[in-house]
């Protein structure tokens, strides 16, 4: 059997494609199919985009570094974070559960920390929302801790997931006992984006 496919250009987005198929015995089967193609890549990030700001555009205050409600705080954190872009300020989020046995999320926003008593002493943990869908979405989220608000390491840690509702996480990971020979008291998440 020997198949070819030939693309014909009609008006786009429509394109038809003309599949021809021969058995090598002379018999000839063809058919053309009609596929439409959509120009505008409907990421996550530009149905986010489509849904607050009325726009697939990632320029002017809806692109991801700038800041919609001039407060300080990139897009891309708001959309990392839960967070609704046209509102100022991020609250933190609120996780109704327990380290060990998990729970629910109440409100997405940023990141937090969570003690609790265990049996060997005390359970030290930074919880961030994280998106369910974050590797289509392009986002890499990376803990770091710091004993002094200068030195910053990268969690070792693989994240906990405590609490998803389909479309955020709750994740934790733990804190370090030390960072650069001093004990870890600080915590962020970086947020970076694959284009």
């Amino acid at each position: 059997m020997k198949a070819n496919v030939a693309l014909d250009y009609e008006t786009q987005p429509t394109y038809s494609v003309r599949l021809s198929v021969s058995d090598g015995f002379g018999g000839t089967f063809q058919r053309v199919v009609i596929v439409n193609i959509n120009d505008i890549a409907d990421t996550t990030r530009q149905l986010w985009k489509q849904q607050y700001f009325g726009t697939f555009a990632n320029s002017g205050l809806t692109a991801d570094t700038a800041s919609f409600t001039g407060d300080g705080i990139p897009n891309l954190l708001k959309f990392a974070f839960g967070a609704d872009p046209r509102a100022s300020g991020l609250s933190a989020l609120v996780f109704n559960g327990s380290l060990a046995a998990g729970g629910i999320i109440t409100a997405t926003g940023t990141p937090t920390t969570v003690i609790e008593p265990t049996t060997n002493g005390l359970d030290f943990r930074a919880l961030f929302v994280r998106r369910k869908d974050h590797v289509a979405a392009g986002l890499t989220y990376v803990p770091q801790f710091s004993a002094d608000l200068t030195t910053w390491q990268n969690s070792a840690a693989v994240p906990t997931v405590l609490a998803d509702d389909g479309t955020y996480q709750i994740v934790s990971v733990p804190y370090p006992p030390f960072v650069g020979g001093k004990k870890a008291r600080f915590f962020l998440i970086s947020v970076t984006v694959t284009p």
